[in-house]
């Protein structure tokens, strides 16, 4: 079975009633949905035909059935394995049109990624614009770029340049964007 982190956390029942325990947790964290583990507690072979989600990051996300993991990067670019037939997600299969279905199934769970313009990736570096119109985020080289540990706009201005003025010059309105260097 398929169960996210969340799911464990505030799907999994701290008494008999799972409404009870659930209700005390839920008001604080509002924006957590996780699903009661005890259909699965009473009956391991029920039917769980539920997702996780991981965000790595702002923008990148891996979505998991029983089957298919997706994964949409903060620049667009996208990945999916079938795990029955390649569980060590050797073959990228996102581009099948035979596909299309299940892409557009998985992909609808994302989160939108709301309060962010738009996230570019640059090379090594991956810049991410919020929408409030407050400075980039930059995070590359000499840092965790998945897991943005350290915001280096600062030690590259250069970088934070050459990305506006393509932004500007070639008058970019995608949220998702892949550039050279």
């Amino acid at each position: 079975m398929v169960v996210g982190v969340v799911t464990v956390f505030l799907g999994t029942p701290q008494t008999a009633d799972s409404t009870t325990a659930r209700s005390a947790i839920e008001p604080q964290h509002h924006l957590y949905h996780g699903r009661s583990l005890v259909p699965l507690i009473k009956k391991p072979d029920a039917k769980w035909n539920h997702t996780a989600l991981t965000a790595i990051g702002r923008g990148t996300f891996s979505i998991r059935d029983s089957r298919w993991r997706y994964i949409r990067y903060f620049d667009g670019s996208q990945e999916l394995y079938d795990l029955k037939v390649d569980p060590d997600e050797w073959k990228n299969v996102v581009d099948d049109p035979a596909n299309a279905k299940i892409v557009a199934r998985l992909s609808k769970q994302i989160p939108t990624n709301d309060g962010y313009k738009r996230f570019v990736r640059y090379g090594d570096y991956k810049a991410v614009i919020p929408e409030d119109g407050s400075p980039m985020l930059l995070y590359g080289p000499g840092s965790a770029v998945i897991y943005e540990d350290k915001d280096v706009s600062g030690d590259h201005p250069e970088i934070v340049q050459a990305i506006q003025s393509y932004l500007t010059d070639h008058s970019v309105s995608d949220k998702y964007v892949s550039m050279g260097n």
